[in-house]
């Protein structure tokens, strides 16, 4: 490893395999960003990559990863950020990495978890993966409005996208979006957003537009 773990040593041994990935391919902190890198990824990375998503899946260690990610910020600890992003780098390129990421309910749940960052940044992923399950998914609607009003501002934005796809009014939703990507869009000296939440909502206007 050309980087050092940091707090990716106190995974369970059972995921030790995720720390030479999390360090290599986990750098990639919005949709855009991790839509060109997985383009640009040579066919021995991809088969790496897929070779770690079955193996996490197979591990069945879901729960232990989410303990780990209330342990260490994606904030405050870099090396927990990159293995966040492994996992969101893993979903771009359509790997599954749980059995029930298939199911509407096991969706719905997750918008349901609080009290943590980690519990937050799974309400954003649960409102975006449920606007893919189309009319399945209209027993969500209910808890997407709920989540308009949550205290993170980057749920509210991926709510307002699946409320866009699922139930309709468009055009609402995506000023509601950019109203909290105004606020959010400054980046730094390499173009990236300073703050998280306007990379959020960035990539929720993105594939608002692509719908």
């Amino acid at each position: 490893m050309s980087a050092k773990p940091g707090v990716l040593v106190n995974l369970p041994d059972e995921l030790h395999f995720l720390i030479d990935a999390a360090l290599k391919y986990g750098y990639y902190k919005s949709d855009s960003e991790r839509d060109k890198k997985s383009q640009k990824l040579a066919e021995p990375d991809l088969e790496a990559l897929a070779s770690i998503a079955e193996r996490y899946r197979l591990a069945k260690q879901h729960r232990a990863v989410d303990v780990f990610f209330d342990q260490y910020s994606i904030s405050t600890y870099s090396e927990a950020a990159k293995l966040y992003w492994l996992f969101a780098l893993l979903d771009e390129l359509g790997f599954e990495i749980s059995d029930s990421a298939g199911e509407v309910d096991h969706w719905i749940e997750q918008l349901h978890e609080y009290g943590s960052e980690r519990a937050a940044f799974g309400r954003a992923r649960a409102a975006m993966v449920l606007a893919d399950f189309g009319q399945p998914a209209a027993k969500a609607i209910a808890t997407l409005k709920k989540c308009l009003g949550d205290k993170e501002l980057f749920v509210q934005a991926w709510a307002h996208y699946a409320l866009a796809i699922l139930e309709g009014n468009k055009e609402a939703h995506k000023k509601a979006i950019e109203q909290i990507f105004n606020k959010y869009s400054k980046k730094d000296e390499d173009g990236l957003f300073i703050d998280p939440i306007g990379a959020e909502a960035d990539a929720a206007l993105e594939k608002l537009a692509e719908s």
